[in-house]
């Protein structure tokens, strides 16, 4: 999952990308921060790093789609 917000991310950056991308992109984070916590409620505890640093991952690239969003094409890199 952390590895598909990043692809996102990237996508984002690339305005022939980003023009693909619809804007639910900006609340793929929060959805997949979702699905993780509750896993981990399942779980119980201890909870496991991997999904702790993934859960970070995923925050972390949110907010800079979120910042590539609110900046408009300033953020993202044409080719042409």
């Amino acid at each position: 999952m952390a590895g598909a917000m990043l692809v996102l991310l990237a996508a984002c950056r690339i305005q022939a990308l980003k023009d693909l991308i619809g804007p639910e992109v900006l609340s793929a984070g929060d959805h997949l921060r979702q699905l993780l916590q509750g896993w981990q409620g399942v779980m119980g505890e201890p909870t496991s790093p991997s999904v702790d640093q993934a859960i970070r991952i995923i925050s972390d690239a949110d907010g800079f789609i979120q910042d590539v969003y609110r900046a408009g094409d300033s953020h993202s890199i044409r080719h042409g």
